[in-house]
């Protein structure tokens, strides 16, 4: 029987306009009937996540960075984290300066950047669209690193379609006790190799005394792969990169066709 639900934001539970569908609302309101907690699981930062937790309702615990970060919204207390260590996160700067690229770290509240551009510009239009992302604050500064060594971070992002990303790439992964995943179709996310949201799904299904099987994870991207092989039921969503789908036991619709609501309904018997 599950009794635990974990979904991923972008590509699952929000439709191509960054919304959740209506839906989608409608199953999550059942789920609260049924005192069944939904997980917000996502490569986010934690302000960018609160938001739609705050627009559902929702008073579960939040697994944002990729599982780097695991919060509860209504204490406002980090329950679990993983964070980067001071050395390996100054030395992937390292990296991304020897081939001139892009890169930004997340820190709790605040994606920092040396340059204002990708990602930084995308939260300067979001922010002027829609209040809500003000939540995410964004900083260009002139040298990073005084950041990192007064700051917990807990992951660098590059993308990869810029000269020189695929060779800083292959350097930053050597660095032991670094792993990565995609969480965009460009954006590579590079953190601590302790985190996963895999892991993140565990720890929250040990605080609510749940075994694996009681579990439900849906997700579309490689960062979902690890929650999706930690759950008693993992879901990729149909318009999912090959190897979630393959990492899953199932496949729903599209997020623009409300597949995560699609997906609860059948397992859960909800009209």
């Amino acid at each position: 029987m599950i009794k635990l639900i974990a979904c991923d934001l972008d590509g699952t539970l929000l439709d191509s306009n960054h919304e959740i569908t209506k839906d989608n609302r409608k199953v999550i309101e059942d789920l609260k009937e049924r005192e069944i907690p939904f997980v917000i699981a996502t490569g986010r930062i934690y302000p960018s996540a609160v938001e739609f937790s705050k627009d559902l309702g929702l008073k579960t615990p939040i697994i944002a960075c990729n599982g780097a970060v695991i919060k509860d919204p209504v204490k406002d207390e980090v329950i679990h984290h993983y964070p980067v260590k001071v050395e390996q996160m100054l030395e992937l700067i390292d990296i991304c300066r020897k081939y001139d690229i892009y890169f930004h770290i997340y820190t709790i509240d605040t994606i920092y950047a040396e340059r204002n551009e990708r990602l930084i510009l995308k939260y300067t239009e979001w922010k002027k669209k829609d209040p809500k992302r003000s939540l995410v604050k964004t900083a260009v500064v002139d040298d990073i690193k005084p950041i990192i060594k007064t700051n917990v971070v807990y992951k660098l992002g590059i993308y990869v379609d810029e000269v020189g990303a695929t060779e800083a790439y292959e350097e930053m992964v050597k660095i032991p006790g670094i792993t990565s995943c995609f969480s965009l179709s460009t954006l590579v996310d590079i953190f601590n190799a302790d985190a996963s949201k895999g892991i993140a799904v565990k720890a929250l299904g040990d605080m609510y005394g749940l075994e694996k099987r009681n579990i439900m994870a849906l997700g579309d991207n490689e960062n979902d792969i690890p929650m999706l092989e930690n759950a008693g039921i993992g879901i990729a969503m149909k318009d999912a990169r090959v190897n979630v789908k393959e990492a899953a036991d199932e496949i729903t619709e599209s997020n623009d066709k409300s597949g995560v609501a699609i997906a609860i309904r059948k397992h859960l018997a909800i009209d």
